[in-house]
């Protein structure tokens, strides 16, 4: 689950158009688009290996050096660079898989 907040205590808006996640030559993520009104929260749902963890660690900007990102993230009416997430007070929820 994503949830957005401005690190006050607001919910902010999000806006991701077109994340694309490669390793090396490889395609690991294409084309994600997803928009958040501020307030809302949202589960990515979806088989092993699809992609949600790797959609999330984008968002959150916890992707290791090796991994390059394309894409456009708006947070809060504000254009950012996929690389520049940790100030923007994005973070992800991640399931626990041994209590689930």
């Amino acid at each position: 689950m994503i949830i957005v907040s401005n690190g006050g205590g607001c919910a902010v808006s999000l806006v991701l158009d077109r994340l694309s996640v490669r390793i090396g030559g490889r395609s690991l993520v294409t084309d994600v688009s997803l928009a958040v009104a501020g307030g809302e929260a949202v589960a990515l749902l979806g088989a092993s290996g699809s992609g949600k963890s790797l959609t999330a660690a984008a968002l959150t900007g916890s992707l290791p050096g090796s991994v390059r990102t394309s894409g456009r993230l708006t947070v809060s009416g504000r254009d950012t660079s996929l690389d520049t997430r940790r100030r923007l007070g994005v973070a992800a929820i991640r399931q626990d898989s041994f209590t689930s």
